[in-house]
Formats: C-alpha cells, structure tokens, sequence
C-alpha cells in the first residue's frame, strides 16, 4: 500500500511571477492584483494566457466602478464620501456657501444658510471719570469699541449707556457715535437745569442700527460735546457707562 506524505500537499507562495522562473504543480504567483495556482511545470508560461500551467484562485477588485477605490469616488478637495442605499457616493463640495442637509431618509445635501440671526457680540464697560473741557468734541475714556464683521451685507447693531454728572444749573451735553472718522449718529443737547446748588446726573441712552458695509476690523467711539467750562463729569461717583455691539444677519 501506498503512503502518503501529506505535508507535501501544500500551496508554495512564490511572490509575483516571473517568466524567467521554473514553476512546478501548486506554485503560486501573483499578477496584476489576482493570484494563480500552477496546474503543470513550466518556465516562461505567462499567467493568464496559459490555461494549461495556471488556474486563477482570487480575482482583483472593480476599483472605481462600484464605489470602493475611494481615490477615484472623490476627485475634488472639498468632497465628501457617504454612504446611500446603493453604496460609497460623492458629494461634491458647493460652489457658493452652503450647509449641510440630513433628511430623515439618510440623504445628504447641501442648502442655503438661514438668512437673519445674530453673529457675534462685542462689549466693554467702564467706570473711569474725567472732567470733561468746555465746547469740544472729545473722546471719552474706555468708550472704543472695535468688530469685524464676517459679510459685508451684515448689521452692527449698537447699544450705548453714558452717566455724567453736575452740580451746575443750565449746562448739558450732547453726544455722537463715531465709526472711525464718520460721525453716524448724533443726539440733542440735554442740560440740567436746577440750581447752581442741586446736582443733576446727566444720562445718555440710545441705540442705533449701522451698516458699514466691509468686513474689516471696525472701530465705534462715543464722544461727548459739553456748553459749559468744565463743570459736567463722565463717570462721576463710580457710575457704569457701556458700549455693545452686535452683528446680525438680516
């Protein structure tokens, strides 16, 4: 009876094949991404034509055509690889600004952003005092505020608290808000008018809605323009003066 050596029935794994190389039954090569399995001895027989020497074992991939070779599915920086009901797909980036869109199905797309809502806020407050001079526009400390809106379609809207103080019958003042050198906004004169013995605080509230059409760093100030020789204070006594500013997509 017969034996048998069955530590010889096994695959020999020779790499890529080389036409220049002796192959005998149950050497396998790899060619062109599929593997072959040598069925009769030979030298120079090339896989894939030579059905007598080679049976194929594994076939490579459709890379591209089904959605697996993901080099090929995104083709443009800014693509995005999801998956639908039939496999790997593209999305392929907007050509203007969008967000993004799940329905409840699972399909992605892109949509135009919603118009209005607010963008960003910006705020400082201050309690320094400084006695103000006499008939001038002047800067007030600590009251400068600087946004730089992210379209030049969008609204700063602004909101202003100033307290001033007085012991002075008949004097007043009247304040601006600047953007840079521009003069937007620019409200009456109000005046205390008690007696040179009764103090009077002088308060500034007012709100205003600019467009400064730029997305540049934008600088708002209030100034104040007082009718008496120095006898009005900003920020007399620890009072609190403020400026806000909002951008707003309208």
């Amino acid at each position: 009876m017969a034996t048998l050596n069955l530590g010889a029935i096994r695959y020999n794994w020779k790499g890529a094949y080389n036409g220049s190389t002796a192959y005998v039954v149950n050497d396998v090569v790899s060619a062109n991404g599929n593997s072959y399995i040598c069925i009769q001895a030979g030298t120079g027989q090339a896989v894939g034509n030579a059905t007598a020497y080679w049976n194929i074992m594994s076939s490579a991939g459709t890379n591209g055509t089904n959605g697996t070779d993901i080099s090929t599915t995104l083709t443009t920086q800014g693509d995005i690889l999801y998956r639908d009901g039939s496999g790997l797909q593209r999305l392929a980036k907007p050509t203007s600004t969008k967000i993004l869109q799940n329905t409840s199905g699972g399909v992605l797309s892109y949509i135009d952003a919603p118009v209005g809502g607010l963008v960003q806020v910006k705020h400082t407050a201050t309690t320094t005092q400084h006695n103000l001079a006499a008939t001038s526009w002047q800067d007030l400390n600590n009251m400068s505020l600087s946004i730089t809106p992210t379209s030049a379609s969008n609204k700063i809207f602004m909101m202003f608290g100033i307290n001033g103080y007085t012991n002075v019958g008949n004097r007043g003042w009247k304040a601006r808000i600047q953007r840079g050198s521009t003069t937007i906004f620019e409200e009456p004169e109000q005046k205390a008018t008690y007696g040179a013995t009764s103090a009077i605080t002088v308060r500034t509230m007012y709100h205003y809605l600019d467009s400064p059409n730029t997305t540049n760093a934008t600088t708002y100030k209030a100034q104040v323009y007082q009718d008496g020789a120095g006898e009005i204070y900003y920020q007399y006594g620890g009072s609190q003066s403020f400026i806000t500013l909002m951008e707003v997509s309208v």
